[in-house]
């Protein structure tokens, strides 16, 4: 909440004096060497944009519109404190099928967007997110936190002194949540970027140097430690319920704008969240830095000044200015903590320390007034990716074992519940992080 009121009171200060970012051109240092744009475009043409565009937020809006219907049925006004079922792991098929769908669009275009080693790492540190979330649930942590403060404060003001016609009308508070989600989602983004400590988190995300939809599923195993802290004041109001649908497919829908299949949507991009504008969010290129934090929608990016349309002919390059070099997903969540814990520890003074966590992560240390360093250089032409090879026989081999693995995995979280002994759950809990974790170094050793 500090770092949202910070944030927006240097937003009013600067306001009057806001000038928008003069938009790069080709000939920029983006370009040096040269992208041929045409050559690295990957999308598909105008007509197959707008009709995927079409199916896939219909179906978005038509399971939004489930969604409402499922809470109306199991939750409206009935004092209901069972759990909302997990749409995240009813998804897991579509996520696998649409990933086999753009990798074979991928192999016959020939346009190179998967790579195993790639695509491993980013669904082996999705699955270590879901052990986290695990034990959140047991820990009461994040939702419990919600439904305590609901418990002690919300219910009562939502009862006693909010007005009727809110009370009463199911429209007007899913509608309601679900911009105020988008709206807390925004502020968690934006300071996971403009944070330095909760970069070293969020940046899980960013550092695979592709982009594509299994990029969607690569997320900070520890972040959601800190994120569900910007939701608790809707706790105030709104029941954990309704909370928690609208935070599941706030999620949700972020997968399918991991994609560089899909081209601009016209005017949807007036105030949707949409593969075009996060595609630039994912970019290293000096115009794509810290731009597009939305969820769902594009309307507080604008609001905000830090909406950034995608620009054609600059070919985005993916991942992080410094790349991390490694597969392993245990040294992908510490990585950038050794590297700020080392920086604070050369630092003189406290307050430069303290610094090193707070400021943003160009931030130059020690300088005051902060300076920041200037953003890499970085085309497709240039950018060197990491990728060790193996032999054939080898990647099929990892292949096997690896989705063997995930098979297994999933299994046992889903046998897993609150409900079960505390030691039970948390030995297969353990279970299942060392057992995925082995393998992701395993696999590392070898890319």
């Amino acid at each position: 909440l500090g770092s949202m009121l910070v944030e927006a009171s240097i937003f009013v200060k600067n306001f009057k004096t806001m000038k928008a970012r003069p938009l790069p051109s080709i000939t920029t240092k983006d370009v040096v060497p040269y992208d041929d744009y045409k050559k690295e475009n990957a999308q598909v043409g105008k007509i197959s944009t707008y009709l995927i565009g079409i199916i896939v937020l219909a179906a978005h809006f038509v399971f939004l519109y489930w969604m409402q219907l499922d809470y109306h049925k199991l939750y409206w006004k009935k004092n209901n404190d069972a759990p909302v079922r997990d749409y995240v792991a009813m998804w897991v098929p579509i996520f696998l099928g649409s990933m086999l769908v753009e990798a074979i669009y991928s192999y016959i275009t020939k346009k190179n967007l998967y790579r195993l080693n790639d695509s491993i790492s980013s669904i082996g540190l999705g699955s270590l997110l879901t052990i986290s979330k695990k034990l959140i649930d047991q820990t009461f942590i994040a939702f419990g936190s919600y439904s305590m403060i609901w418990k002690l404060f919300g219910q009562n003001i939502h009862n006693n002194y909010l007005p009727l016609f809110f009370q009463d009308s199911l429209l007007i508070q899913w509608w309601l949540m679900f911009f105020l989600v988008e709206f807390a989602y925004y502020w968690v983004h934006r300071t996971g970027h403009t944070i330095n400590a909760f970069w070293a988190m969020h940046g899980v995300h960013h550092n695979s140097e592709e982009y594509n939809l299994s990029s969607a599923l690569r997320q900070s195993s520890i972040h959601t430690f800190v994120s569900f802290l910007y939701y608790l004041p809707l706790a105030f109001f709104f029941e954990p319920a309704i909370f928690m649908y609208h935070s599941q497919f706030n999620l949700l829908y972020q997968y399918w704008i991991h994609t560089q299949v899909v081209g601009d949507l016209g005017f949807l991009e007036y105030f949707l969240n949409t593969p075009a504008q996060h595609r630039v969010h994912h970019g290293r290129n000096d115009y794509c830095i810290d731009k597009n934090y939305g969820g769902t929608l594009c309307i507080f990016d604008r609001m905000f000044g830090t909406y950034q349309a995608e620009i054609e002919e600059v070919p985005i390059c993916y991942g992080v200015t410094h790349s991390i070099n490694t597969f392993n997903p245990i040294e992908a969540n510490i990585k950038h903590f050794k590297h700020i814990f080392k920086t604070a520890n050369e630092q003189k003074g406290f307050m430069n320390k303290f610094k090193c966590f707070y400021y943003g992560p160009g931030w130059i240390p020690g300088t005051n007034p902060a300076q920041e360093y200037s953003i890499p250089p970085c085309t497709r032409a240039s950018a060197q990716k990491y990728n060790p090879q193996l032999t054939p026989v080898l990647k099929v081999l990892v292949f096997i074992e690896f989705f063997g693995l995930l098979l297994l995995f999933d299994l046992v979280l889903r046998s897993i519940s609150p409900d079960l002994d505390s030691f039970i759950y948390y030995f297969l809990i353990v279970s299942c992080a060392w057992d995925k974790s082995c393998s992701r170094i395993f696999y590392s050793t070898m890319y």
